[in-house]
């Protein structure tokens, strides 16, 4: 819950600090943004890895959520690498 309400926090700051106007509170929010989405991912996807009991099987739809998150933070994954990619290609020309 505190990594999401800090990731909405900085998704804000993201939103109304121009990063013309305060860079660094700008590339700050983005790179606290980033780190609590990220953390948020990682903790949601872990917790089907640690089940109840260790006889715990999980039911078809458990296994499907767990497989779609795992998909979808692959996919977040990649999306960084190329949002990093082409901030270092728009700053370099």
């Amino acid at each position: 819950f505190i990594f999401h309400m800090i990731e909405l926090t900085a998704l804000l700051g993201l939103t109304y600090i121009s990063s013309l106007e305060f860079f660094l509170a700008h590339a700050a929010c983005f790179t606290i943004f980033i780190f609590t989405s990220t953390v948020y991912m990682i903790m949601s996807i872990a917790t089907y890895h640690w089940p109840r009991k260790l006889d715990y099987e999980l039911t078809k739809t458990e296994i499907y959520s767990k497989n779609l998150k795992l998909k979808t933070f692959i996919f977040y994954l990649l999306s960084c690498a190329g949002s990093l990619y082409f901030y270092i290609r728009h700053n370099a020309y």
